[in-house]
């Protein structure tokens, strides 16, 4: 893996061409119809050294109150993930301000994203994960990646072991860790990468 940011890289080997099986917008459909797509997610993220039952359940005394709250809020799901952030109790008027600045995250339309108790398992991989990496802790960029992942496999476990694979293997650090002058010169690297790409595979643009 290269030290410096450089994800796309502009050469003939480079580019791939999806497959049907990969051109499937299999994350409105649902597991139980994608689990091609889903064995596709785990060729090509396979599972790390990072354990989700580990971190999920460290989740419940060490991820930090808001945190924890900013998921409840996000996914709509306060009334069946209590537990959380034990060291902190606000009254139900704080309570009810605090849900409000909180944006919902956009979810797949599939069944099981329909109820709180669906969305309480995606909390507890978005939990895991700001256990995992709390300078990162809830990120609604990752947030959603990570439900669309869990819309194809179905699985809390997989979902997160593919989020970290995907954290790590495209030094995603570097947009969502450091300050924001560190974001904005990997981002605008990156940017003239696949704008270089772009341009070597489509020269008319």
């Amino acid at each position: 893996m290269p030290e410096k940011p450089g994800r796309f890289k502009c050469s003939a080997k480079s580019i791939q061409i999806a497959t049907p099986d990969q051109q499937v917008n299999a994350g409105w459909q649902g597991p139980r119809l994608c689990s091609n797509y889903a064995a596709l997610w785990r060729e090509k993220f396979p599972p790390t050294n990072v354990h989700f039952s580990q971190f999920v359940l460290r989740a419940q005394d060490e991820l930090h109150p808001d945190v924890a709250k900013t998921i409840e809020f996000a996914l709509e799901t306060s009334r069946v993930t209590k537990g959380f952030g034990k060291g902190r109790r606000g009254n139900a008027e704080e309570a009810s301000r605090s849900s409000d600045s909180v944006p919902r995250l956009a979810l797949p339309a599939i069944p099981s994203y329909s109820t709180p108790q669906g969305r309480s398992k995606l909390g507890s991989v978005l939990r895991a994960f700001s256990c995992w990496n709390p300078v990162v802790g809830y990120n609604p960029i990752m947030a959603a990646l990570a439900a669309r992942i869990m819309a194809v496999t179905g699985s809390e476990k997989l979902t997160f072991q593919i989020l970290v694979s995907i954290y790590k293997k495209y030094r995603l650090k570097d947009y969502f860790e450091g300050t924001f002058a560190t974001q904005d010169e990997h981002l605008m690297n990156d940017a003239e990468e696949v704008w270089q790409s772009i341009q070597f595979e489509w020269p008319d643009l």
